[in-house]
């Protein structure tokens, strides 16, 4: 789980300069495996998608009390959480289900894909060697 680390604090990803494309999709992988791993293993813990506004990271994994989530549906975790409730750390078998997450390569269930922008033709058409901040 490459960015599962910067999802845990709101400096993660450079303090939010550094967000990778596709990383709403990271997340949620890693939210509904963690927590299927956390309920099998009896787990009072859920790990929940929460978008933090303002000027650092936006991209969090949270973790309630599973008894403080009962009003919201589990298809609900991977999408913004946000509950009058105490955020909490993952107990012990939470952060078993979290390790044994890292160990079955999660990213490797995501496809991310690159393409070049349509104006590439035209920019090379137009670029010229110098500083690219004095440029016109």
């Amino acid at each position: 789980m490459r960015y599962w680390e910067e999802m845990q604090s709101k400096w993660g990803f450079n303090d939010g300069e550094a967000i990778p494309e596709g990383v709403e999709h990271y997340r949620t992988v890693y939210i509904r495996a963690v927590n299927r791993l956390a309920e099998q293993l009896d787990s009072q813990v859920r790990a929940v998608a929460y978008n933090r506004c303002g000027l650092h990271n936006f991209c969090l994994v949270l973790f309630h009390n599973l008894a403080d989530l009962r009003d919201v549906p589990v298809e609900g975790y991977t999408e913004h959480v946000d509950i009058p409730a105490e955020v909490v750390e993952p107990d012990e078998a939470m952060r078993e289900a979290i390790w044994q997450a890292e160990m079955w390569h999660l990213d490797e269930l995501l496809d991310v894909t690159v393409t070049i922008a349509p104006g590439l033709d035209d920019f090379l058409n137009e670029l010229k060697p110098g500083d690219p901040t004095e440029a016109d």
